[in-house]
């Protein structure tokens, strides 16, 4: 039921953040592959000339603060997740 208010349906606004929620964590999981590349294979980023695009890819020099970013990515995709889910079954939207 849509009220006078609202922009989108309910359900259509818990499927966008279930949806966002997966999105992060994927996004999160090739975060932390592309800093678990670079320490399992020191280097391996040398060979990139563009100084803009290997910072892109170690983040800017801390690269344990850019696999801690991917591990909380995660974390936040699956709380997304979880409240979209838990906000389904507390409604009945599904």
């Amino acid at each position: 039921m849509q009220s006078q208010f609202s922009l989108i349906e309910p359900e259509l606004g818990i499927r966008i953040i279930i949806f966002g929620g997966w999105a992060m964590i994927v996004l999160g999981f090739l975060k932390m592959i592309i800093w678990s590349f670079g320490e399992i294979a020191p280097g391996c980023y040398d060979k990139i000339k563009s100084d803009g695009v290997r910072k892109f890819m170690i983040g800017k020099g801390n690269r344990l603060l850019f696999g801690l970013g991917g591990f909380l990515t995660i974390l936040l995709g699956g709380f997304f997740v979880l409240i979209g889910i838990f906000i389904t079954r507390l409604f009945n939207l599904a």
